[in-house]
Parts: structure tokens; C-alpha cells; sequence
């Protein structure tokens, strides 16, 4: 019988070693070259897929196309979703946590309503594009959905005087009657829209004070519909003044589950922006209003605002009067405290130059804008930091011709323009590359197979592998013999393109050779014979489950939402894998937790059914105490998470991985 080494199953004890190493990757196409691209759009969904859409022209009738960048993958040929035959422009996109989407665009066909086209969690599009109910005299669409599959559709209809509109679709079912959300008989324009992932909607747009063409002030607006209920009563943000402020531009809303932040241009001596932000998500609107002291002309402002309830707010500046274009910032620490004095990011941009902001759930901010000679610039800011200096993102071959747009992936940002042709994507690169390490059983003399299972949203990633006998390997894949017993500690790395670094350890445990039965005496390993009595030999015990198990690394935000951590675990036979999660006296300590005596804290557990040499999936629930004080936490949370497998007719195995949160 031939002796065995046995390598324990991947264990998992630092994820996402190391420091990310911000940067920008080069400029790359969506598509290629093609018919004339406008209006680009672009969103983001939780497993870090990237959806651009864009009208693009035929000879006589325009398209709304879509690519998609599934993560780790390359971007997708652009597909009609509205066909050219409408002729539609004007496209707004959303996207959810699962993938699920919907397309809105304005279509100038006759009397033609805005149409739309849907995209299941399943990656499936609606084969055909659909009229929009109630919407034949309507432009400027905003769409939103939240993490059921909700819709919400707002626009502005064309008539004497102008109005606001909006629809509302619940999940499986069509889209309902459309209601009138502006004031009756007074001027309304340029609406936008914000919707929650728990399904409230916001929406804000532009109307007349009083319903007589010669009054001069105009206010901002909002309504907000929770889930199916009817929407509320519209109210005014602005400061109801006698004879001022004018408030001009498409008011801007964002929102970060419980925060939602409002900024527009006003002008009393000058054009200034004024922002509102809401401390909860069913509360409303309750802080008061908050100018920016800015002396200089503002213009088309943007904000963001993250998970912590911070915001940051960019804009288009005329220090003095309509030349000399400046891109400024300004941000506030917390709902209700008063914004910082603005910075300036750029001095002499283009006179076309909008700056576009994307903000990731920690509060790192980047910010884009025309530059001028087909050049596209940004500038990034840490958390609670300054913007540092600005970089180009376009090449001679992915100039830029107009644009752009930005969003973020975790806590990677995005920024998308057209060229003349097609659109280009320039990501700044700030996450590590994830890892799930396994590794397989070997026979003395023979090789273990070493798998790293290491994936990276934006290409393919370097691997290298340490195996702490002195040596080495690179390859996602990777054999190696151990020569000698004990417990062994096998390192592997990945790097990005952008330099990004992760590193996970497998433990891999080599057992002394076990002698054949009988000691080499009989051939049919039967004791040999005695004279004596005969002797009770008990059953041998039953042998362990098979055990592979390895944490799964995630960015804090997926982990937050879940309210869980998650892990993989594979059995050679039918089974179940428990899991049981704990920080140590000194780590509850720190998080202000109260500290056992004699043994670490129970922070969470989970369990799931296993199929015979299938990976199972075990979400690893946090209790509510721990998830809160591990989301304050200023630094990374270790988790020991300890597995047990458990088969019928067989023994139960344990294994412990170590997984670090940052928050």
C-alpha cells in the first residue's frame, strides 16, 4: 500500500494582503469604430459589471445601443435595445444591485411616446422596445430602479405650460397610469430623479413660483413616492422670497440608501449653488438650506454623497464674470454641517468644460472634464482629502469629442466619453485583485495541484506562488512536491495591471507515511497467528469528511448590505458545512464590544447543504452588534471563521480561515 501526503484544503488567512495601488488604466474603446456616437450613459451593478449606453446614427434614424463589461471580462458589441426605426435620443439608464435594468429614451417619430427596453437579473434584454404610456409630448426622461426591480419614470411634457410626469412599475407587472407630479398650471422643467435601493423615489425639477408669466422667481421642487403608495404632496426647497432666487439648470439629487443630497444653481447677486441633504431615508428634506460661499459665477453644479452621510459638490466657476473657467470643489462633513470654502481643482478649462463626479461608498471622489483639443482630464480625492493634481485619460487614438460621464465600481471609478465614432472608458484602478485558493491531494512523489482562483474587474492579473519549503512557481496553476511531514504554508500573490496587490495563504498539512496492514508479513495483512487466546479487535473508526474550504474576498459594501460574510466548502460526499465566526478578546475590545471570558467572541455563523465534490455557498450572518461596530471601525477587522463538515458515516472535519474586513 503506497504512503500518502495529505495537503488540508485551502485556508484562507489574510485576503487582499497588501496596499491598492491607485491608478488610472490607459484609455481603451467600448466598441470599435462605428457609426457617430452621442449622449453616452453608463451604471454600475453589484457584482461590478459596467453597462454603457449611447445613440448612435444610421443615415436617417437614431439608435439607443448598450455594451456590456461583465467584471473580469471584455466589453460586449454594442446591440440595438431601441431600434432606429423611432428615431430616438435623449437615453437615461439604470441599473441595480443584481443587474437588472431599464432603458428610457425620448423618440422623435411622429407622435411617437418615449419607448424603453428592460434587462432581467439574468442578463436577459426584452427582445423588443416598448411605448412608454402617456408619454407622446415628452422629453428629458429620467428612469430609476431599486433592488426588487422596481421602475420609476419621470419626464418633462411638452404643452401650455410645460409639466412634470411620472410612471410607476412594480416588478413583473406593467407600467401605471401616468400622474401629473407638478403643480397644475405652472411652468415645470428639467426633472430628475433618484431611486433608493428599499424602492423610495425622489424627485425634484424646476417650477414657477406663481402661475402668472410675470413673476420672476422659480423653485425647486420635489416629490417622493415610497414603493406603491401614492406620491406626496410636491414641496419647495427653496426659500420662498419675495422677488428672488431664480433657480436655473437641472437640479442634481443623489442618494446613498439613508442620505439623499439636492444642489442647484440660484441666482440673487449672482449665480451660487445652494444644497439640501436629508439625514434618513423616510425623514425628508428637514436641514435647511446651505449656500457654498463661492464669489465667483456657478454653474452646473454635481454632488455625490456616500455611505457615511458626507457629501461633495464640483462646479463650473467664473471667478469673475464669464471668462476665465475654473473647475471647483467643496464638501461637507456631515449632513447638517456647513460646507467647506471652495477649492479650486482646474484653473483655464475649456469654455465647454462640465465637470462630471462620481463618489464610491467610503467617500473617495473623482471628478472629470472637457478639457479642450479633444482632451479629457480628472482629478481624485481620498475620503475627507483635497483633489490632487489633474491627469489626462485621453490618447491621440480615444480623444475626446464630447462628454463625459463617471460612476464607480466599489470603489473603482469610471469615466466614459465619446470620440467622433464610439465611446472610450478610462477606470481608475483602486481594488485588489480577489482570491480563493485551493489545492488538491497528492501521493508521496507525486505533485500537488495548486489552484488560485484569482480574478481582477479589469483584465487578467500576474500570479506567484511561495510554497515555504524555498520554493517558487508563477501561473494561476501551479505543482509542487513537499519532501518532507509537517504543516506547510504555501503563499500565493496576484498583481493587477494597476499594481494592485493581493495575497492569500493555503495551509497545506503532509502526514508521515502509514504502513501497509499486517506490517509486510502475511500478503493478505492478517495479524499473524498465536497460541494464545484470541484477541478483540474493535471496527476502525470511521474516516473524515473531506474538507475544501476558502473564504470568499469582497469589497466591505457587498458585505455590509448582506450583512454577512461568505465562504465556499466542498465535501467528497454529501454533507452539511457549519460555520462559525469569532474576533479575538483583543479585537472585540477594540470594537467596543463586550469581551468573554476565557474565549473569543461569536460575531456570527451560518451553515449549508453540501453536494458530494460541489462547492457550496455559506452566507456567514453577523450579528447586528458586531456588523455595527465593525462598520465604525477606523481600521481592518480580522474574522476567524472556524468550518466543521459534518456526512453521515463519516467523521466530522474542522477547518480555520481568517478573513479581514475593511471597512
Amino acid at each position: 500500500m503506497s504512503s500518502a501526503i495529505l495537503i488540508a484544503p485551502a485556508a484562507v488567512l489574510l485576503a487582499l494582503g497588501g496596499e491598492a495601488q491607485a491608478a488610472w488604466l490607459p484609455a481603451e474603446p467600448v466598441v470599435a469604430s462605428g457609426p457617430a456616437a452621442s449622449d453616452v450613459q453608463v451604471a454600475v451593478d453589484g457584482k461590478g459589471d459596467v453597462f454603457v449606453a449611447w445613440v448612435t446614427a444610421n443615415p436617417t434614424n437614431h439608435a439607443i445601443v448598450v455594451s456590456e463589461h461583465p467584471a473580469g471580462g471584455s466589453w460586449s458589441p454594442a446591440t440595438q435595445k431601441i431600434q432606429a426605426t423611432q428615431d430616438c435620443q435623449e437615453p437615461s439608464l439604470a441599473v441595480n444591485e443584481a443587474g437588472a435594468a431599464i432603458l428610457v429614451a425620448d423618440c422623435k417619430t411622429g407622435a411617437t411616446p418615449m419607448r424603453y427596453a428592460t434587462r432581467s437579473i439574468f442578463g436577459t434584454w426584452s427582445t423588443t422596445s416598448g411605448e412608454l404610456p402617456g408619454s407622446g409630448s415628452g422629453k428629458q426622461p429620467r428612469a430609476g430602479i431599486d433592488s426588487t426591480g422596481n421602475f420609476a419614470v419621470a419626464w418633462q411634457t411638452e404643452g401650455s405650460p410645460s409639466a412634470v410626469d411620472a410612471v410607476y412599475a412594480p416588478v413583473g407587472g406593467g407600467f401605471g397610469a401616468v400622474k401629473q407630479i407638478s403643480t397644475a398650471g405652472k411652468v415645470a422643467t428639467e426633472p430628475n430623479l433618484a431611486m433608493t435601493p428599499t424602492g423610495t423615489v425622489d424627485l425634484v425639477w424646476l417650477e414657477q413660483r406663481k402661475q402668472i408669466s410675470t413673476d420672476p422667481v422659480v423653485q425647486v421642487m420635489i416629490a417622493r413616492k415610497r414603493g406603491s403608495a401614492e406620491w406626496t404632496a410636491s414641496g419647495h426647497l427653496t426659500s420662498n422670497f419675495t422677488n428672488t432666487p431664480v433657480a436655473f439648470g437641472e437640479p442634481q439629487i443623489e442618494v446613498d440608501g439613508t442620505y439623499q443630497i439636492v444642489a442647484w444653481t440660484q441666482e440673487e447677486t449672482h449665480p451660487e449653488m445652494i444644497a439640501r441633504n436629508s439625514n434618513g431615508d423616510g425623514n425628508g428634506f428637514s436641514e435647511p438650506i446651505v449656500g457654498i460661499a463661492e464669489s465667483g459665477y456657478v454653474e452646473f453644479p454635481q454632488v455625490g454623497i456616500d455611505r457615511s452621510g458626507r457629501s461633495i459638490a464640483t462646479w463650473r466657476s467664473f471667478p469673475t464674470g464669464p471668462t476665465g473657467i475654473a473647475v471647483k470643489s467643496s464638501s461637507a462633513s456631515t449632513p447638517t454641517s456647513f460646507w467647506a470654502t471652495p477649492s479650486t481643482v482646474q484653473e483655464n478649462a475649456a469654455g465647454s468644460a462640465i465637470p462630471v463626479l462620481s463618489v464610491t461608498p467610503s467617500g473617495y471622489a473623482a471628478t472629470a472634464w472637457y478639457m479642450g483639443g479633444g482632451q479629457i482630464w480628472a482629478a481624485t480625492r481620498p475620503a475627507g482629502g483635497a483633489f490632487g493634481s489633474p491627469v489626462t485619460l485621453t490618447t491621440p487614438q480615444q480623444f475626446g469629442y464630447e462628454g463625459p460621464v463617471a460612476t464607480n465600481d466599489g470603489e473603482d471609478s469610471v469615466v466614459v466619453w465619446n470620440t467622433s465614432d464610439h465611446p472610450a472608458v478610462a477606470v481608475e484602478d483602486r481594488t485588489a485583485p480577489a482570491l480563493a485558493p485551493t489545492a488538491t491531494t497528492a501521493t508521496l512523489g507525486s505533485a500537488t495541484n495548486f489552484t488560485a482562483g484569482a480574478t481582477d474587474a479589469w483584465g487578467p492579473v500576474h500570479v506567484t506562488w511561495d510554497f515555504g519549503d524555498g520554493a517558487t512557481a508563477t501561473g494561476a496553476t501551479a505543482d509542487h512536491t513537499y519532501a518532507s511531514a509537517g504543516t506547510k504554508t504555501a503563499t500565493v500573490t496576484a498583481t493587477d495591471a494597476a499594481g494592485n496587490v493581493g495575497t492569500a495563504t493555503v495551509e497545506a498539512r503532509v502526514t508521515a507515511p502509514t504502513p501497509a496492514p499486517g506490517g509486510g508479513g502475511d500478503p493478505s495483512g492478517l495479524p499473524p497467528s498465536t497460541t494464545g487466546p484470541p484477541t478483540h479487535v474493535s471496527p476502525p473508526a470511521p474516516s473524515k469528511v473531506k474538507l475544501t474550504a476558502a473564504a470568499v474576498a469582497q469589497p466591505w459594501e457587498k458585505q455590509a448590505k448582506a450583512k454577512a460574510v461568505r465562504i465556499r466548502c466542498k465535501l467528497d460526499v454529501a454533507g452539511r458545512c457549519a460555520v462559525v465566526a469569532t474576533v479575538t478578546k483583543s479585537v472585540a475590545k477594540a470594537l467596543g464590544l463586550a469581551v468573554p471570558k476565557g474565549k473569543p467572541l461569536r460575531v456570527g455563523s451560518g451553515k449549508a447543504s453540501a453536494t458530494a465534490n460541489r462547492f457550496a455557498r455559506v452566507q456567514v450572518k453577523l450579528t447586528a452588534k458586531a456588523l455595527g461596530a465593525i462598520a465604525a471601525s477606523p481600521k481592518p477587522v480580522p474574522l476567524v471563521l472556524t468550518v466543521t463538515a459534518t456526512a453521515a458515516d463519516r467523521g466530522p472535519a474542522r477547518r480555520t480561515l481568517r478573513l479581514t474586513l475593511h471597512p
